[in-house]
């Protein structure tokens, strides 16, 4: 019973002018908020160099599995080895189109 007598009270939240103060109040330095942004945009690259470097580390070592199982005429696992190396592809591809677009 609380929590439907809680919904019906007026809850204390800015009013409308506070929000508008807020959203053109000066938030300080433009410098060290552009430092931070810089060193996070850095953070991230190198989280995406790394990612990537372990999937085409991957792609070689599954991509010489397809190969081993086709010389050997096993198929099925030749086929279950492609559809992974087609999965680890696609998610590379998409780290290195975030990794170029910065």
């Amino acid at each position: 019973m609380s929590a439907f007598a809680g919904k019906w009270e007026k809850q204390n939240s800015q009013g409308f002018g506070n929000k508008v103060k807020d959203s053109v109040r000066n938030p300080g330095p433009l410098k060290p908020r552009l430092d931070l942004a810089v060193r996070q945009i850095q953070v991230q690259v190198a989280k995406l160099d790394s990612t990537s470097t372990k999937l085409r580390e991957r792609d070689n070592s599954i991509f010489g599995k397809v190969v081993s199982s086709l010389q050997k005429h096993d198929t099925q696992h030749a086929s279950v080895f492609a559809n992974e190396l087609a999965e680890i592809r696609k998610m590379n591809k998409m780290t290195q189109h975030n990794h170029r677009t910065r």
